[in-house]
């Protein structure tokens, strides 16, 4: 049961993750750009981090347009 459930965890994960891509890639193109853009745009960056011996820093973010929502449904609908 459980492995059932984790399979189609990941694949309404990869589908939402296509879907977004597959939005930013439709932002390009002017006749789309104005369906495709995002509605939700969160960043987070903390460009150094400085400890005794490490220096480092990252960057994460969320963006969700209507690429997002179409993967959503697509994966929903695969992994059932």
């Amino acid at each position: 049961m459980f492995k059932g459930s984790l399979k189609s965890f990941f694949v309404v994960l990869v589908c939402l993750v296509l879907g977004t891509g597959i939005g930013i890639f439709f932002q390009q193109f002017g006749v789309t750009a104005q369906l495709f853009q995002n509605f939700v745009d969160v960043k987070f960056n903390i460009s150094e981090i400085k400890l005794l011996f490490v220096q480092f820093g990252f960057m994460f973010g969320i963006k969700i347009n209507l690429g997002t929502i179409f993967g959503g449904i697509a994966g929903v609908l695969l992994s059932r």
